[in-house]
């Protein structure tokens, strides 16, 4: 039978003339603490290493290589094999034909120097020294380092863990240095021990991230199953299908137009003979990570706008006065990707006035802050990750498994979207009447109902009946998960949540659009509002103070500086 298991290749080299004596009680040591793990993975010990031993290794399990050791003498530009000193090129060369690579502990005198043969490969996770160490002090390091990853420590902590262990050995003070693949190594090095990881999150790693399933990980097969049996609790229809893709036309239907066209075009998978005009992400691409930033965003920012017009309501609608003491700092703070502080800010305030949120699953995102906070930085780290990095096989894969467990862990938080509609005025009828001199914040919109049949462009109003006045200009409302035929009876009772004007849709400036293609609001100035698109980022739309946008931008602008001026009066 093949064995399929990840491989940690354990490299040991001793000297005939200067003998390492502690070397043989770190091969004890690490055989006792591997041995625990040995079912889940294949230790690749090499007792005497030469250098023909670790390519070896290399050749039979280069796509299973997870992790490497090695342990001997070393100087700045090699490591000692018996027979021949291994280069560091040459070592580093050797490393980066393993695809799933994490791991890389050179557990010698100054081979942190090596790093800079290892960073073409992106190798996410590099351990080595800045200076000499004795024999005793880097034993008890490399072995405490590895047995708290074997115990469930993360990176961080074991490498923490391992410095405090070797220091009662050393008579020495032993320090240590943590960076980033991009930092520049100091020539002149001042700390004994170095961490290098590609980015932050791989501080929080743990060796049980490795599995057999991961090393063949199948995208989407984690956003799959949480949403498949995750939904099926809530659904007897989706309970009554086998799968996520017999249930995939039920389940997307579940959440707003615009997150369930990304869920789709993430999941989707390519089909022999058929041909479709979506985004296929079924691969770990550099693309694919590139979607699942956008995702992230677009959660973000529809988050975002839901709390500012919960307060918003307050001030406007119910005549809540604002006390500037209670300054939530959401304009007066510069733009930022990470905008959780804002969100939980705005539903703090709200709670303070004692009003109800419409959307009442929104106030309990308050308990999840140190949850939403912590993926707001690790999207925004995969955010620069994508537009810088080159990576390997193995970076690349782990990012599109870390980044879709976290895009998992964010719509657990998030599922209370699915129960709520976004509605365009598309799906209702309104007329604008936009010949006012000057809009002002209870400017009335029209809504009409059709007594007969639709007609796209009516000659006059004889057809339609009035039906309610509804305050303030808006494109999009939230509704109750109702059908559209009872929308008009949720108007009348008010039974809504007006986002604009932090969301618009192109119906505002009089087009018809999907409502896919709601855009947010993302910068403004005296003369230009700027939005971009929730579904295509790169997608922007700006409404400009011209002749024919006038009275849009004119309605939009008055409403943004009202709720602006609230929290920053002049």
């Amino acid at each position: 039978m093949i064995d399929t298991r990840p491989v940690i290749i354990l490299a040991f080299a001793n000297s005939s003339s200067s003998p390492l004596h502690y070397l043989s009680e770190e091969i004890k040591r690490c055989n006792a603490a591997f041995n625990n793990i040995s079912g889940k993975f294949q230790i690749r010990y090499l007792y005497e290493a030469k250098i023909e031993d670790i390519q070896n290794a290399i050749d039979e399990t280069a796509s299973r290589v997870v992790g490497f050791m090695y342990s001997g003498h070393a100087n700045e530009q090699a490591i000692d094999t018996i027979g021949h000193g291994m280069s560091a090129i040459g070592l580093a060369s050797q490393l980066g034909r393993c695809p799933n690579l994490i791991w890389v502990l050179l557990n010698g005198c100054c081979t942190g120097a090596h790093f800079e043969y290892f960073k073409v490969f992106s190798i996410p996770i590099f351990v080595g020294t800045q200076a000499p160490v004795n024999d005793q002090t880097a034993t008890w390091f490399s072995t405490t380092f590895l047995q708290e990853l074997i115990n469930g420590a993360d990176i961080a902590n074991a490498f923490q863990t391992a410095i405090e262990k070797a220091q009662a050995y050393s008579t020495t003070s032993i320090t240590r240095e943590t960076r980033f693949l991009d930092d520049d190594i100091p020539k002149t090095p001042t700390n004994t021990w170095l961490l290098i990881v590609l980015t932050a999150e791989y501080l929080t790693w743990k060796l049980s991230a490795i599995s057999h399933s991961q090393l063949n990980y199948i995208p989407n097969s984690y956003l799959k199953e949480f949403l498949y049996e995750k939904l099926s609790e809530w659904d007897d229809n989706i309970a009554g299908y086998e799968s996520f893709e017999d249930a995939q036309g039920d389940i997307l239907a579940k959440f707003p137009p615009f997150i369930s066209k990304q869920i789709h075009n993430l999941c989707a998978s390519r089909v022999e003979g058929i041909t479709d005009s979506g985004e296929y992400f079924d691969q770990p691409t550099i693309e694919r990570i590139g979607k699942m930033v956008g995702f992230y965003t677009a959660v973000q920012e529809i988050l975002l706008s839901i709390a500012l017009a919960e307060l918003r309501d307050c001030f406007i609608d119910k005549s809540i006065n604002y006390t500037k003491e209670n300054n939530p700092f959401f304009f007066n703070q510069p733009a930022r990707f990470n905008k959780i502080e804002w969100i939980i800010k705005a539903i703090e305030f709200k709670q303070t006035t004692g009003i109800p949120f419409f959307i009442e699953e929104i106030e309990d995102l308050t308990a999840k802050h140190k949850t939403l906070s912590a993926l707001g930085q690790f999207f925004e780290e995969l955010s620069l990750f994508y537009q810088k990095a080159n990576p390997n096989a193995a970076v690349l894969e782990q990012k599109s498994l870390l980044a879709e467990q976290k895009l998992v862990e964010l719509l657990g938080c998030c599922l209370f979207l699915t129960k709520y509609k976004f509605v365009s005025v598309k799906n209702i009828v309104v007329f604008k009447n936009r010949s006012k001199p000057k809009a002002q914040y209870d400017y009335k919109l029209s809504v009409y109902e059709w007594k007969g049949e639709r007609q796209e462009n009516p000659a006059n109003l004889t057809n339609l009946n009035l039906h309610n006045e509804i305050p303030d200009n808006f494109s999009i409302l939230i509704l109750k998960d109702v059908e559209l035929r009872d929308i008009n009876e949720q108007l009348h009772q008010e039974l809504y949540l007006n986002v604009s004007p932090f969301i618009i849709d192109p119906n505002v400036i009089y087009e018809k659009a999907p409502i896919s293609n709601i855009s947010f609001l993302d910068a403004y100035a005296e003369n230009k509002l700027i939005y971009r698109s929730l579904y295509k980022m790169e997608d922007r739309r700006a409404i400009e103070n011209t002749k024919e946008m006038k009275a849009v931008f004119r309605d939009l602008q008055e409403q943004i500086t009202h709720f602006n001026n609230l929290f920053n009066p002049q």
